[in-house]
């Protein structure tokens, strides 16, 4: 169920373009990987809830030189920081 988007997305693109941050040698699928609200992919990303376990997942579709392929992040609030 999905029960929000970011506001400022557009803002962030314009910032910092479409650059991932990954500081200590994280990637995208690193589990301590931080939620970097305000870079790639989470400023485009839709806020979602599960409707069984009331989980709060980011959801964005990639499409990066292939089918489109959706993708999840359960959210973790202690991996979640906001840069300025």
């Amino acid at each position: 169920m999905s029960v929000g988007e970011f506001s400022d997305a557009e803002k962030y693109i314009k910032e910092n373009g479409y650059s991932e941050y990954h500081p200590e040698n994280t990637n995208y699928w690193s589990e301590d990987a931080p939620i970097a609200i305000n870079f790639y992919p989470y400023h485009e990303s839709i806020i979602r809830r599960c409707k069984k376990c009331g989980e709060v997942f980011l959801n964005y579709t990639e499409y990066g030189g292939h089918a489109p392929q959706d993708r999840l992040r359960w959210v973790r609030k202690e991996l979640i920081v906001e840069l300025s």
